[in-house]
């Protein structure tokens, strides 16, 4: 199942930080067919993972290798709409989804959560909702779009369970996909 991505997609911050804890984030990033975004308050935020070994402290994270990479780009508000928007959605979401959803709304953009109140808000947004894409679909696809085999697959989402304290829940579309590859 590879994503057909025909409008740009904007990652939030529960997105991130799944992906930062595959250890092949740049991989996936580049599988997607797109260049994705990355927000400013998503970019400004000094982020933390689990460490890789037990008992050890979080790690702390950061998008900027992808940014020098150019495998993401940094967005922000431009316009007073999207400003607007930002404030609405702030007043019901942390800054960084927030942000995301305020361009992906605006722009007609494609908003990457997992974020439950942030899927709820973009999917009853009018006149459209917007387009919302996962890290179960973006793991999948990245799965089928780089051949990976099966003890990399469950590898990579073994240490987003681990290391991001993420499964996804059963109403995700790669669900069923994700349980039967992560062992």
């Amino acid at each position: 199942m590879l994503l057909d991505l025909s409008s740009s997609l904007v990652l939030d911050t529960s997105v991130v930080l799944n992906l930062l804890a595959t250890g092949v984030s740049e991989s996936v990033l580049a599988s997607l067919g797109c260049t994705p975004y990355v927000c400013s308050a998503v970019a400004d935020e000094t982020l933390y993972i689990r460490a890789a070994e037990e008992g050890q402290p979080r790690e702390p994270v950061s998008v900027d290798p992808w940014l020098r990479s150019e495998v993401a780009r940094r967005i922000a508000p431009e316009s007073e709409a999207e400003q607007a928007f930002y404030v609405r959605f702030a007043a019901d979401l942390d800054d960084g989804e927030a942000m995301s959803l305020a361009i992906c709304h605006s722009r007609s953009y494609s908003l990457a959560t997992d974020d439950r109140k942030a899927r709820r808000m973009a999917a009853a947004l009018k006149p459209r909702p917007v387009r919302l894409v996962s890290t179960g679909q973006t793991l999948r696809n990245w799965a089928g779009a780089v051949v990976a085999p099966d003890p990399e697959v469950k590898r990579v989402l073994n240490a987003i369970e681990r290391r991001a304290r993420f499964i996804p829940p059963g109403d995700d579309p790669s669900y069923e996909w994700w349980m039967e590859k992560r062992g």
